[in-house]
């Protein structure tokens, strides 16, 4: 009898905690980005961006979210700006972190490199993009030497 009602109070428990942690999954997160307002004019200035505050939809199963750690500036932005939409994220690439994950290649800890532009926060289902590239990768163990190699030395002007 007594390992019975263990036994209800431990599922009742484990109940409790499944809501919990759903709720906590599903805390109103924010992400700040820099959204491309007009097209350069001789020097990129700072009016030529805005930055804004995004809430994010609570991640579903096969997405993980990231928070920026290094975000990339590179020499192709200036030619490729002319082509880009205004209203939008600005482009570049990044080095994150996996802060919480519904992905199982993906998982809470690791670091990716992502095409996910410049901006605070990401959720990524990790598929690759239209242009077939991939919109995110693991970054494997690098030793002693810093995350930001991956978007200098091995990264797209590497």
């Amino acid at each position: 009898m007594l390992s019975c009602h263990r036994m209800n109070i431990t599922a009742r428990t484990a109940s409790v905690l499944k809501i919990h942690m759903q709720m906590l999954s599903n805390k109103c997160l924010s992400a700040k980005a820099y959204i491309f307002e007009k097209q350069f004019v001789g020097f990129p200035k700072p009016t030529d961006f805005k930055l804004v505050e995004e809430e994010l939809s609570p991640i579903k199963d096969g997405e993980f979210l990231a928070e920026a750690v290094y975000l990339s500036v590179d020499p192709y932005m200036r030619a490729y700006a002319p082509r880009l939409q205004t209203g939008k994220t600005f482009i570049g690439s990044q080095v994150a972190k996996i802060i919480e994950s519904r992905h199982e290649k993906f998982p809470v800890g690791k670091y990716v490199v992502g095409e996910f532009g410049w901006r605070t926060h990401t959720i990524s289902n990790g598929k690759p993009m239209l242009n077939g590239v991939p919109q995110a990768w693991i970054i494997p163990d690098l030793g002693n030497l810093p995350l930001s190699i991956a978007l200098g030395a091995l990264g797209m002007p590497g």
